[in-house]
């Protein structure tokens, strides 16, 4: 061979070997980088978490009802808007206005409210007539859409005793009255909160087609009609008229209520005690239905048997939602600017879901700094009883210098006004990491950016 040949062949093999190494290094760079993985421990302690739990009842015309139950310790509170006084005339101003302050006075005390319009607490007392119901809706309109920030759900209220639509001295409790006032109150009250009815019946009547996983949150009129039960556990087999009834089954009816709960707010309270009134009815039928909240005033002898059969701790912490983060993996290094990969395993052993929408937010913290990152997930599919695996490339703003980043979780409110209030914040069931400052959840993990 010439020496010619030799040094071309030597030449070839030589780029050869260079476009062989370029490749290998290609294929290294672009390889996933391997996760990291860490199981978290979780605790059984009693939390305090937003938009979930026992109740007690408030008047929002009245403050210091809501610094009463503040100091109780509940974050969320049931009220009766009396309109006794406006069965026949339009509500005036100042008592619109009041409403106004008792919605101020609630975010002050970071509390939450499940709010039902009412013109009576009788059982045999008048209601309105139609008109005057819609006229009434029509000026609370602009409270409520004010103030939704503050409110839980809506019950549908306005017809018959109680609001409890039964018994209506003005001919509502028909399903065309029933309809009527429905339609009202689903334009007119925020189309962000979810509103309930009392009885399966009407949910059957009215909404023909219930809410299903492909149709939830998306703000259409049965993506928002819930239940809330007057009489739960208060008579066998029908809770006093709650099941079972106008040609439905009782089993058939909390089939219902079951599905319902699964995307909507159900909750309610004990009117009297029965032979149901016990801890395992109770657990197994609050699970089953998915109940967010629940009075713990009413009925005080139900709660007492409650309280006497061992249960009532474990129902105060399984009301709503009760989230755990179990396992973190996660990339531990990440190009600046980049992303990194996070996956969650997320334990709700709660009764029920995230009722309402908020955020949630990777945050890296590096000295005094913090930046929060939006992650994709709806925290309302993060479903009771089920463990949900939030699997995300999470990309780093500019903001991310490099260096090492400690990495926490935090699920905010929606709103604005609220969302740096860390009482508004869920905390998670970890045994460690929970900053009452911040209202955010520490994951043992963090993030090296280059």
């Amino acid at each position: 061979m010439s020496l010619s040949r030799r040094v071309r062949f030597g030449l070839i093999a030589a780029a050869t070997v260079v476009v062989l190494l370029v490749v290998a290094l290609v294929v290294v760079l672009t390889l996933p980088r391997p996760l990291a993985s860490v199981d978290v421990a979780t605790t059984t302690a009693d939390l305090t978490n937003p938009e979930r739990g026992w109740t007690d009842a408030v008047d929002l015309t009245q403050p210091d009802s809501i610094t009463s139950a503040q100091r109780d310790g509940v974050t969320i509170v049931h009220t009766y808007v009396r309109l006794d006084a406006y069965r026949d005339s339009a509500i005036p101003a100042d008592f619109l206005a009041t409403l106004d302050r008792g919605f101020s006075a609630l975010r002050s005390a970071h509390m939450k409210v499940v709010l039902r319009f009412a013109y009576n607490f009788d059982g045999a007392g008048p209601d309105a007539p139609l008109a005057r119901i819609e006229e009434h809706v029509a000026q609370v309109k602009p409270v409520l859409a004010e103030n939704q920030d503050v409110v839980l759900a809506f019950e549908a209220g306005f017809i018959g005793a109680w609001g409890e639509w039964h018994d209506s001295t003005n001919g509502l409790a028909t399903a065309a009255g029933k309809a009527a006032v429905l339609k009202a109150v689903l334009k007119a009250f925020p189309s962000s909160r979810d509103v309930a009815l009392r009885y399966p019946y009407d949910i059957r009547a009215l909404v023909p087609k219930q809410v299903t996983a492909g149709t939830a949150y998306g703000g259409s009129a049965a993506a928002r009609i819930g239940n809330h039960q007057d009489c739960f556990l208060s008579s066998d087999p029908d809770d006093r008229g709650t099941w079972g009834q106008n040609g439905g089954t009782v089993e058939g009816d909390k089939a219902l209520v079951a599905s319902l709960g699964r995307y909507t707010i159900v909750g309610g309270e004990i009117c009297g005690t029965s032979p149901r009134t016990t801890c395992p009815t109770a657990l197994s039928e609050l699970n089953r239905l998915h109940f967010t909240y629940l009075n713990r005033q009413f009925d005080a002898s139900a709660l007492a048997l409650l309280q006497q059969g061992g249960c009532s701790r474990e129902i105060g912490q399984r009301l709503g939602y009760r989230l755990a983060v179990t396992r973190v993996e996660w990339t531990q290094e990440a190009d600046h600017e980049g992303t990194f990969r996070l996956e969650l395993t997320v334990r709700n052993t709660g009764f029920a879901h995230v009722v309402n929408a908020r955020p949630v937010y990777a945050v890296l913290s590096r000295g005094g700094t913090s930046v929060p990152v939006r992650l994709r997930t709806d925290v309302r599919t993060w479903a009771a009883g089920a463990t949900t695996t939030v699997s995300e490339d999470v990309r780093l703003p500019a903001s991310v210098a490099p260096g090492r980043w400690a990495l926490s979780l935090w699920a905010p409110d929606a709103a604005a006004d609220l969302r740096d209030i860390p009482e508004y914040a869920i905390r998670f069931a970890q045994a460690d990491g929970w900053d009452a400052r911040t209202g955010r959840n520490a994951l043992p993990a963090t993030v090296t950016v280059d």
